[in-house]
């Protein structure tokens, strides 16, 4: 039976990450019965207590994952947006994907803030022989665009693509001799303002070699979304299920969260899901002064919300 390759990539510095990772990984695991291989590009903060965990999950569900240590030049330590905190080293780790994974043609990146909701052979049957990637339209890209353009490099919004879900093709991109590391880094000393950093050194790398694919691979979530929507769950931006009450498709991360070793200490999930607020409240208790467009935004979706709220009980 054919293999399924999967990279997942985290640097945990606090221990608290790694289980968004292992939440995806169960979210796999539920809704397959064919072989997959997990590569999980981790940094030596990796704890014993974590590993144990993606043990367990994979050992749950008779599947294989493999570990990778990665490590980053000093220089690109000293990266001043690495330094600022304006990109993390592990968000680097998947630029090493050619060189770690030397055996393999094909694989799929994903981010830890992804649930699965069908079989992931489906998005591995996507043929992308002629493509170096395959990848979904970034959809918010048109209006970031016009807000950050004058520190990003000249794209085609209609091609720009998410990063948060990638088929790669290694094989095309051996062929073309492409240094993924190296040319990102070039990229981020080109483009150091471009508020979309690796994501957008992706697009900048691969420009007329990606293949569009259908946003059921790697849609983000909307106040009126239904489970059923969509194959891949992306909780892109600040409406994360474990800070925010924001749609219905908020239940499944619940649900992996559940079913994942993490989940079994249900004091620890309690404590968790107590802290989650109305995406409006969130702002008001953590947004710095900086987002105002989105703090706006969330106040007219609650008065929105009130007035609705008025006219069905009242008028």
């Amino acid at each position: 039976m054919e293999k399924y390759h999967i990279v997942l990539s985290i640097d945990d510095k606090t221990g608290e990450y790694s289980k968004f990772a292992g939440i995806t990984i169960t979210s796999i695991f539920e809704n397959t019965s064919c072989n997959v291989c997990i590569h999980l590009f981790h940094s030596n903060n990796l704890s014993e207590k974590n590993k144990n965990n993606f043990n367990k999950i994979c050992k749950k569900y008779n599947q294989e994952i493999q570990y990778h240590k990665m490590e980053v030049s000093l220089k690109i330590k000293n990266m001043k947006m690495i330094k600022e905190g304006f990109l993390s080293e592990g968000a680097l780790y998947r630029l090493n994907i050619i060189e770690e994974l030397k055996n393999l043609n094909k694989v799929l990146y994903l981010d830890c803030d992804i649930v699965i909701n069908d079989d992931i052979k489906k998005i591995f049957n996507i043929d992308i022989k002629n493509f170096c990637l395959g990848a979904v339209h970034d959809i918010g890209i048109d209006k970031n665009y016009k807000f950050y353009k004058k520190n990003m490099p000249c794209f085609n919004t209609k091609e720009y693509f998410n990063s948060g879900v990638i088929i790669f093709n290694l094989d095309k991109i051996r062929k073309l001799n492409i240094d993924l590391l190296r040319e990102a880094i070039s990229f981020f000393e080109k483009y150091p303002k471009d508020p979309f950093t690796d994501q957008s050194a992706l697009n900048y790398i691969f420009k007329n070699n990606i293949l569009l694919i259908d946003n059921i691979y790697n849609m983000f979530p909307k106040r009126n979304s239904k489970i059923e929507d969509a194959m891949i769950w992306h909780f892109a931006g600040a409406n994360k299920p474990w800070k925010t009450r924001f749609s219905e498709v908020d239940k499944l991360f619940w649900k992996y969260y559940r079913l994942s070793p993490w989940g079994e200490d249900i004091d620890a999930l309690l404590n968790m899901y107590s802290k989650v607020v109305d995406s409006l409240d969130y702002a008001l208790l953590y947004y710095p002064s900086g987002p105002k467009r989105q703090f706006f935004k969330n106040v007219f979706i609650r008065i929105y919300r009130e007035i609705k709220e008025i006219k069905k009980n009242y008028l």
